[in-house]
């Protein structure tokens, strides 16, 4: 609540208030502390004995010293605990005779204690504190004051009065976190005045939604109004029955005409507001029977049509959907069937095709035959599968003709086949072998033996080898 802001801020204030006046006040003690010091060491009673010259010289000397020593650490402390706070209390803007004041006593201070006449450097430093100390207090009673007044008027909606306090407490303390939220908070205020009236309009008028709408939309530009939230979350529950229970009406009447689509969005939204409630259950019992009945009418209707483009995964895709709610359905159990074979067999001769290098192989040569096989069986029905199993036929009668293989070697060499057979120890010879990649391998005593890879390419019509073993082991 905005009465719980002012009071939270005023004790704020007045806590840094008291710091700020009890540094002052520490500050100033410490300093009364180190004069009475100095008076004291300066009126302690001598020796008994008259001092000579010389005791007197030394006795002006160490005081001297403890002079000069004072004169730096407060020259020291001026320059490390006040100068700092100088930028951040802004005294640029609102205390420039100050802040030229106490310029002017600390570089007189500097001077003195650089010509050596520290008493006079301790004097003058000592004005510029008292001054810088005076202003830092009255910086922070300015700053309170402005503060505390734009919060109160801002509690009474008078926002041209309170931007003005708050824009005069920035000026002594620009960056300050509470004071830059409060400007913001004043500058949505016309705003927030006539939503609020007009959330008082609709509430006279018993119109929930546009009040909900209002008081939400002061949030949106002034989240520090939590006292809003218990009305927002009353007029949130009552939005939401009245939307389930038109809902559930529109539901059940989307049902009756069977539309489906509307339905299940019905549905859905209603769901969405009251997951649990009786209401909605039995709708939903309802749009899941018409969801079947129209599932299978329409899936029939697409696989017929994807069957007549030639489509069989895509027909296989809606048998299998449609067999998961229906399994006793005896049609969509056949036709599921026949469009598995169908596409698998379609893959596994696409992909003898695609790798027909492959056939070379005597048992991949006859698993591609069986699948031809099988093909014939149901090949009228997908013209694609016939165009594949076409292909196919010609690649196995290919693979299937022998090529004419010339052996040259140096009659002392002992050829053979890998995986066919021997050619013996010859100087020609005429072999057929399919096409297909084949291992010559040559060996002859007290020589190294030759391995040589022979590809037989699918149309050639003869092929030369030569392999002779002349490497001396």
């Amino acid at each position: 609540m905005l009465s719980d802001e002012l009071s939270d801020a005023s004790r704020e204030v007045a806590r840094q208030r008291i710091h700020t006046v009890g540094y002052v006040g520490v500050t100033l003690g410490v300093g009364l502390l180190v004069l009475l010091a100095v008076g004291y060491l300066r009126s302690s009673p001598s020796d008994p004995v008259a001092p000579s010259v010389t005791q007197s010289a030394l006795e002006s000397s160490d005081y001297s010293s403890k002079r000069r020593d004072q004169a730096k650490d407060l020259l020291k402390m001026f320059a490390l605990d006040l100068e700092p706070r100088f930028d951040f209390a802004n005294l640029s803007e609102w205390a420039p005779e100050a802040l030229d004041a106490i310029s002017s006593f600390k570089e007189e201070a500097v001077l003195a204690f650089s010509a050596g006449d520290y008493n006079q450097a301790i004097g003058v430093i000592r004005k510029a504190e008292v001054i810088a100390k005076e202003t830092l207090v009255q910086w922070e009673e300015n700053f309170s004051e402005n503060y505390l007044a734009s919060l109160s008027h801002f509690g009474n909606n008078e926002s041209d009065v309170a931007g003005l306090k708050i824009d005069k407490a920035l000026v002594f303390k620009p960056t300050d976190p509470a004071a830059l939220k409060l400007r913001q908070r004043i500058d949505v205020l016309p705003k927030v005045r006539d939503l609020l009236s007009e959330a008082r309009v609709a509430k006279i008028e018993n119109n929930p939604r546009k009040e909900y709408r209002a008081l939400s939309e002061i949030l949106g530009v002034d989240p520090q109004r939590t006292e809003l939230r218990s009305r927002i979350r009353a007029l949130e529950a009552e939005i939401s029955e009245e939307n389930f229970n038109l809902l559930i009406q529109k539901g059940f009447g989307a049902v009756d005409d069977r539309d489906l689509r509307q339905a299940r969005s019905y549905l859905n939204s209603a769901l969405d507001i009251y997951p649990d409630r009786g209401e909605g259950k039995n709708l939903r019992d309802k749009v899941e029977r018409l969801g079947e009945e129209v599932a299978l009418e329409t899936a029939l209707a697409e696989a017929k049509q994807a069957i007549s483009r030639d489509d069989w995964p895509g027909a296989l895709v809606i048998f299998q959907k449609a067999i998961k709610s229906h399994p006793d359905d005896g049609y969509l159990v056949d036709q599921t069937m026949i469009a598995s074979k169908i596409v698998s067999l379609s893959k596994a001769i696409a992909g003898f095709v695609a790798m027909h290098q492959r056939l070379s192989s005597r048992n991949v040569f006859l698993l591609a035959e069986r699948a031809l096989k099988e093909v014939s069986e149901i090949a009228d029905r997908s013209s694609s599968l016939s165009v594949k199993s076409n292909k196919l036929r010609g690649f196995l009668g290919e693979y299937d003709r022998p090529v004419d293989v010339v052996v040259r070697s140096d009659n002392h060499t002992h050829i053979s086949v890998r995986g066919v057979g021997e050619v013996g120890v010859v100087e020609k010879k005429s072999i057929r072998l399919k096409p297909g990649v084949y291992t010559f391998e040559g060996k002859r005593s007290g020589f190294r033996s030759r391995l040589l890879n022979v590809e037989i390419g699918l149309y050639q019509t003869s092929v030369d080898v030569e392999l002779i073993c002349n490497e001396q082991i």
